[in-house]
């Protein structure tokens, strides 16, 4: 739990300094949020927009992707704020696990927001793939990709209760 926190208060902070660079660069505009928004956007985590926690970026890395997306597509025009919808005041029950099985890395996340296909299931980020932890069925996106053997698949799970212990898989 602590690991998460420091995670939580090291984006933060980078973040912080990232945004008072960028105003100085010009971006008077910039805030926070938007940072928190773009980094989800560049790095493609809308599914899981907690993994930019898990990124660990610094202040300059966050400086030199957001100089770079306001290069690439320009300042925004407006902004739309919704003060009903915020960020978790809770993170702590931020939990995610990384299993190495046959050369490949399956990252699951305890309180992942999507449940497809499986609550929980398995990530591989390099592949583009998710996995179901009950049938051991891998998907692109929400297609059909092909179906792992059921000894790989136990092999996973067993992993997967050995470091999360308490999660109830499917």
């Amino acid at each position: 739990m602590a690991e998460r926190k420091i995670l939580l208060t090291d984006y933060l902070s980078a973040a912080q300094n990232a945004v008072s660079c960028l105003r100085i660069e010009g971006y008077s505009f910039i805030d926070e949020d938007m940072v928190w928004q773009i980094l989800i956007y560049e790095f493609d985590y809308s599914d899981i927009p907690t993994e930019v926690l898990f990124h660990k970026f610094n202040s300059n890395d966050i400086f030199q992707i957001i100089s770079a997306y306001f290069k690439k597509y320009g300042p925004p025009i407006a902004a739309i704020i919704d003060n009903d919808i915020a960020f978790p005041e809770d993170i702590t029950e931020l939990e995610k696990a990384n299993i190495k099985y046959g050369g490949e890395i399956w990252t699951i996340h305890k309180n992942d927001a999507d449940p497809f296909p499986s609550s929980p299931h398995a990530h591989n980020y390099p592949r583009h793939l998710k996995l179901h932890l009950g049938t051991g069925d891998l998907y692109r996106k929400t297609a059909l990709y092909d179906t792992l053997p059921k000894k790989d698949l136990l092999a996973i799970r067993n992993k997967i209760s050995q470091q999360l212990p308490g999660l109830i898989l499917p």
